[in-house]
């Protein structure tokens, strides 16, 4: 008896998702989600330019040096993320790529450093950094100290292309620590 309602259950629930699937992927796509909600077969076809959606973010944080561009697809859709730096500021603002409208922004500080004796100061870590990369825009620059390694590291991120690179210096020396780059589509 039992394996019978697990198969009738199965069955229905198979049932149901097909059923749904298929509203969903009708032309007009889902009616009762809301104006967020966009049907899956238009992913990836966006109705706001890249440039359009970077102007709009430059607009929000009063300009700036676009550092990196990335597509994603949260929940409602697709958004572009641009990291913008302003100064001493980075600011990761999220423009939905149908509407246009901003969904997200976030600003904070790009270098944030303790005053610490025997160190190299932020500016030649930077300096070193942007050059073991082979240039970009630095978006992070953080000094800690590493009990494991007994020593202060600077933990940069510089934006190149569509690489973002994490460098790590040891903040002593300036030697460069670890340089890793990341892929960014």
């Amino acid at each position: 008896m039992k394996r019978k309602s697990t198969a009738v259950f199965i069955a229905v629930a198979a049932l149901v998702s097909v059923i749904a699937l298929a509203a969903y992927a009708a032309p007009g796509g889902p009616k009762a989600a809301g104006p967020q909600a966009y049907p899956i077969g238009i992913q990836g076809q966006a109705s706001v330019p890249v440039d359009k959606a970077q102007s709009t973010a430059l607009a929000k944080v009063g300009g700036g040096t676009v550092a990196m561009v990335e597509t994603k697809y949260p929940r409602h859709g697709m958004e572009y993320k641009f990291i913008i730096v302003n100064g001493d500021s980075r600011y990761d603002v999220h423009v939905d790529a149908y509407t246009g409208n901003i969904t997200n922004y976030k600003m904070r500080q790009i270098t944030m450093v303790y005053n610490a004796a025997g160190v190299i100061d932020a500016e030649s870590a930077k300096a070193i950094a942007l050059k073991t990369v082979g240039g970009g825009v630095i978006i992070e620059c953080k000094l800690d100290y590493r009990p494991r390694e007994g020593t202060s590291i600077y933990h940069i991120h510089v934006a190149n292309g569509q690489y973002e690179h994490c460098v790590e210096l040891l903040a002593a020396t300036g030697a460069v620590y670890k340089a890793v780059p990341r892929h960014k589509p």
